[in-house]
């Protein structure tokens, strides 16, 4: 048994020195500017106009569909989780230490009867297999990637559903698209091109119930991996 939190900044001394929680790490934020890429595809589009730019255009999107990881997969936006998830989740459980444990039920909960946010369940599927899922809610004008899977960990996989992410955050109209979490490295590698800050304001702290062992673990930052579905803000 025990417990983790996020406490701000007014009450996380209070849980350190009173109540003897572990500050176990701060988060990282991750974020693309769609703002931007909006006006680069708006111009773009205005060059378009010119035919010779158009057939050079196309020659150069084929090129990158037949090169792109995500070819000939299938990808869907739905409001409920995949039925399927629990296979995607078993296929990574055991490569975490520590972790909320996020199978369907737990996603149903989260997130499909959240009374505020609209999230959708992003997914990728290889013929019937889903290789990739993300739950994604349109939060003010910030488009927030909540949770992020890959089975096996892919990267090729995940990055080719955060590109489809993407695109559902031009159609949304959002400012920008963002992830906060931390991990061992993989979120970085599977966000490559969005830009990274440290979040000093967002610590995440715990400890084990009657047991040091535990808490000991639970105090090393690579031993987790923590998104921003796990705190009371999403």
């Amino acid at each position: 048994s025990a417990v983790v939190a996020f406490p701000n900044t007014s009450s996380y001394p209070g849980f350190v020195r009173t109540l003897g929680w572990k500050r176990i790490t701060f988060l990282t934020r991750w974020s693309f500017g769609l703002d931007r890429a909006r006006k680069l595809r708006s111009k773009l589009l205005v060059s378009l106009a010119s035919p010779l730019f158009a057939a050079l255009a196309s020659a150069g999107v084929a090129r990158l569909r037949r090169n792109s990881p995500g070819a000939g997969l299938r990808f869907t936006l739905e409001r409920q989780a995949p039925v399927t998830h629990d296979a995607l989740w078993r296929s990574l459980a055991s490569l975490e230490v520590l972790s909320l444990w996020k199978d369907r039920e737990y996603l149903q909960w989260r997130y499909a009867a959240h009374p505020d946010v609209a999230y959708h369940f992003a997914t990728l599927w290889d013929g019937d297999t889903l290789v990739a899922e993300a739950v994604i809610g349109l939060v003010g004008n910030t488009l927030w990637i909540a949770e992020l899977f890959a089975r096996d960990r892919s990267l090729s996989h995940a990055r080719a559903l955060v590109a489809r992410v993407l695109d559902v955050g031009l159609a949304w109209h959002a400012a920008e698209a963002a992830f906060l979490g931390h991990d061992g490295g993989w979120f970085g590698e599977a966000l490559a091109g969005f830009h990274a800050r440290a979040e000093a304001d967002v610590v995440f702290v715990g400890r084990g119930l009657g047991d040091d062992e535990l808490t000991r673990r639970m105090e090393l930052p690579g031993n987790w991996s923590l998104t921003f579905g796990d705190a009371d803000f999403a």
